[in-house]
């Protein structure tokens, strides 16, 4: 008896689970959902700056590698609006409009068009200068925005804006898109039709 439950149960993990596209869909947003949530719980503060190093920026990337254009502007959306409903997934495990409208709310904006960009650039070549081109515009989004957005709230000036929001966080960014750049062709064909 054991033996026969056994091989019934080797014989069903040893079969592909097929998922309906819909669910398939709603279980890839969802994963990136969490991830960048934990990755706001990798944090580095910076003295100088409001905002905070985290590895969000990476699953933000990642998203838009894997999910494509709209799935994973979805996906950012649904992290903010989570966010916003209170639940703690922002940096500092911090929730609310309080954070939308603060120092960090223009790069929360930007993951939404960064994902969004690198999933529709990235489609278009396949050679491994464009994707690191591509990843790069995506964190380039998310510096813009969000550097804006802090030097509009905190009345500075270009250059002091820039030094607070965007010139610290170019070296780890660097780090991020090659990262995120070797996943992609690392693993791409594995997740054809995702």
């Amino acid at each position: 008896m054991i033996l026969t439950v056994l091989s019934r149960v080797k014989i069903i993990l040893n079969h592909e689970i097929v998922l309906p596209k819909t669910a398939t869909r709603i279980l890839a947003v969802s994963t990136f959902i969490i991830l960048t949530a934990l990755g706001a719980y990798i944090r580095i503060p910076l003295p100088f700056t409001p905002v905070p190093v985290t590895m969000q920026t990476l699953f933000v990337m990642l998203a838009g590698i894997y999910l494509g254009a709209n799935l994973a502007g979805i996906s950012q959306l649904g992290y903010i609006i989570l966010g916003y409903l209170g639940l703690p997934l922002f940096a500092g495990a911090s929730s609310g409009l309080s954070v939308l409208t603060g120092p960090t709310g223009g790069y929360l904006i930007g993951f939404v068009l960064c994902g969004y960009i690198i999933g529709r650039l990235i489609r278009l070549r396949d050679n491994f200068s464009w994707i690191v081109f591509s990843i790069s515009i995506g964190a380039l989004i998310i510096l813009l925005l969000g550097t804006i957005w802090l030097g509009l709230l905190m009345r500075l000036s270009f250059k002091k804006a820039f030094m607070a929001g965007f010139a610290p966080f170019i070296p780890g960014d660097i780090l991020k898109v090659l990262v995120a750049s070797y996943f992609y062709k690392a693993f791409r064909y594995k997740i054809k039709g995702f």
